[in-house]
């Protein structure tokens, strides 16, 4: 097993390769030929980093932009949220709900090393998007829509034995 990346910027071409075509993101005969990482939201997650990656392919066509989601590696904090196993949460969530659900970004890999508490989250990038500013708050427009969205989450699985 190749080992994990632990920051977004020791993502490698080479292992976004083996990663995307183990999991059928990209074929066999697709190589990532570039990557960067970009940082998002630097300072403000405590709970691990989140990192736009923007990838160049030959030999065929992957996915531009790639939100890539890795825990902190703070060990005070891992030791908080380790014993709730909120990371091992994250990561099942996307492996054995995500793919029922119509109404979340696609993950295009999740790598877990359970007995480590390593994760690398290789998510659709949603950054065509409006982003809301939690510090004003909600109008009544995108609460409704918000609102909408939750409702249809709940729809899939109404009457369900899921």
């Amino acid at each position: 097993m190749t080992t994990l990346p632990t920051t977004t910027a020791s993502v490698t071409a080479e292992w976004l390769t083996t990663t995307l075509r183990s999991s059928g993101a990209i074929t066999a005969a697709t190589s990532v030929a570039t990557v960067e990482a970009q940082n998002m939201g630097a300072g403000i997650g405590f709970m691990g980093e989140v990192g736009r990656l923007a990838a160049t392919y030959s030999g065929g066509d992957g996915p531009a932009l790639i939100i890539c989601k890795i825990p902190t590696q703070d060990p005070m904090i891992r030791g908080m949220l380790g014993p709730a196993r909120v990371f091992e949460r994250e990561a099942r969530f996307y492996v054995e709900i995500a793919p029922q659900l119509s109404v979340v970004p696609q993950a295009y890999s999740v790598s877990a090393e359970y007995d480590t508490d390593n994760y690398v989250l290789l998510l659709q990038d949603l950054g065509h998007l409006r982003v809301g500013d939690q510090s004003v708050g909600v109008n009544a427009k995108d609460a409704m829509n918000a609102l909408k969205t939750v409702a249809r989450l709940h729809a899939e699985f109404w009457e369900s034995s899921r």
